[in-house]
C-alpha cells in the first residue's frame, strides 16, 4: 500500500465532506499507516475568477487553512509530514 496521500480537501473547498475537520483527516490517515500526506484546497481567489460554485475555499479562509496546517503539523510531527498544497 502507498504511504503518502498527496491530494487532500477539506471542507474549506465546498465540495468536501462539510463536518470533517482537518485534525481528523489527520487522525485517519495516521490509522491507516500514511507516513506523509498534504492538503491541496483549491486557493483562493482574491479577485474572483472561477465563477463555479463551491469549487474553492473563500479569500477570507486562507489564513485559518494555513494556520490549521501549521498547528497540526507541530502537533503530530512525530506521527506524520504534512504539507500543504498552498503557501
Amino acid at each position: 500500500m502507498q504511504n503518502l496521500n498527496y491530494h487532500t480537501h477539506t471542507y474549506r473547498c465546498g465540495h468536501s465532506d462539510l463536518d470533517y475537520t482537518d485534525e481528523e483527516y489527520i487522525i485517519d490517515l495516521i490509522r491507516m499507516g500514511f507516513k506523509k500526506m498534504a492538503f491541496t484546497d483549491h486557493c483562493p481567489e482574491k479577485n474572483e475568477i472561477d465563477k463555479r460554485p463551491n469549487i474553492r475555499m473563500k479569500y477570507n479562509q486562507r489564513l485559518e487553512y494555513l494556520e490549521s496546517i501549521k498547528d497540526l503539523k507541530e502537533k503530530y510531527a512525530d506521527k506524520i509530514e504534512i504539507q500543504s498544497g498552498m503557501k
